[in-house]
């Protein structure tokens, strides 16, 4: 169940804009692509999980939960 996180890289490009107001809406548009982008890899997931350690049985004790829950479907 190891999962290795490979960072390829991922590059959002931010336009320069003519003022203050368009710079601000082009990084946040930026913004905004760099979250799907690694939302597609899958990348947030995976940071979430690991923000905290979890003791092996109770991820056998998770998967066995949810095991139980899919077969009630």
């Amino acid at each position: 169940m190891s999962e290795t996180i490979r960072f390829t890289g991922i590059r959002v490009d931010v336009r320069p804009g003519n003022n203050k107001e368009e710079q601000m809406q082009n990084v946040e548009k930026a913004i905004k692509i760099l979250k799907k982008k690694l939302e597609k890899d899958d990348v947030l997931r995976i940071i979430k999980e690991r923000r905290y350690y979890t003791k092996p049985s109770a991820l056998k004790r998770e998967q066995a939960k949810k095991r139980h829950n899919n077969k009630r479907k």
